[in-house]
């Protein structure tokens, strides 16, 4: 089992309406279509940070995979899909950076 930890850098100024695109357009295909074991989707809050060191990822999501191939499968499907292409080409520049990791647990962590 890994993890993909996707970190994206939004645009503050578009915020809202990445995170309208997202729930209201992208995850249902992702979810619905495509059905990605999506863990969970998080945005920040206006809350300050303890521990700040100058990022500026403001949307993580986390999707659980079976296997690293079972991954490159499905990106590979989904980015070549005309109904990803559509809503993906169609979106305004949210993204000003976006990273993915994968990645697993240690042995006493808890399994999300």
């Amino acid at each position: 089992m890994i993890y993909e930890l996707r970190m994206y850098d939004i645009d503050p100024a578009m915020m809202e309406a990445y995170l309208q695109w997202a729930n209201d357009t992208a995850f249902p295909l992702l979810l619905d279509r495509f059905k990605l074991d999506v863990v969970g989707f998080w945005h920040q809050t206006a809350i300050p940070p303890e521990i700040a060191q100058g990022t500026a990822t403001n949307v993580v999501w986390m999707i659980r995979w079976q296997s690293e191939e079972e991954r490159n499968a499905a990106w590979k499907h989904i980015r070549a899909h005309p109904e990803w292409k559509a809503i993906r080409d169609d979106a305004p520049p949210y993204w000003k950076k976006i990273d993915s990791q994968l990645m697993t647990t240690i042995p006493r962590s808890p399994k999300p």
